[in-house]
């Protein structure tokens, strides 16, 4: 019997969300979810589907990393996120099955008004046989940010979809991304 060949993978935008955004600690371990808690801070996220077909074996896109570049609306950068930390995932990356959804988290109000964006820092742990540590990082937005610009790459860091930008708002104590432009 032939094996048919993978394709690449397929990802596609699925859209943005303002959500409730938890923070957990364990060992060395930090990541982000989308909370049902009140009193966790608010957070917007862009998520993205390794779309499946009927006539493709698909393939998974491991490796998925997003670069955040915070924009003026004169399109002048005033900030980046190198590696944007993914809901649910602890590393700088995140792995989406074909037919699965990742959120890389975008930006989150934190309690007294502050604009961040969490990303994360990764180093080479020489005590742990040499694996990789992650430390959380986070850019304080300016307040004259109203574009966020999205750049998903993959193992290989090509481009898994064309650059995405989105017009940024605090609205009603909310961060909202609508877009994309």
């Amino acid at each position: 019997m032939q094996k048919r060949a993978l394709s690449q993978p397929n990802l596609v935008f699925v859209g943005t969300k303002t959500v409730h955004i938890g923070f957990n600690v364990q060992e060395w371990r930090e990541w982000f979810w989308e909370s049902q808690q009140q009193a966790d801070p608010w957070g917007v996220v862009a998520c993205f589907r390794n779309h499946t077909t009927d006539n493709k074996t698909e393939r998974d896109a491991n490796g998925v990393r997003a670069l955040i570049i915070y924009r003026h609306t004169d399109g002048r950068e005033m900030g980046l996120a190198p590696r944007a930390c993914w809901l649910e995932d602890y590393s700088d990356m995140t792995d989406i099955p074909a037919g699965e959804v990742r959120c890389a988290l975008l930006a989150i109000r934190k309690p007294g008004g502050e604009m961040v964006a969490p990303w994360r820092r990764r180093a080479r742990h020489t005590e742990s046989s040499g694996h990789d540590m992650f430390t959380t990082e986070a850019y304080t937005l300016d307040p004259g940010v109203s574009i966020i610009e999205t750049r998903i790459t993959g193992e290989s860091t090509q481009l898994l979809l064309p650059p995405l930008a989105f017009d940024f708002a605090v609205i009603d104590g909310k961060p909202v991304a609508n877009g994309p432009r």
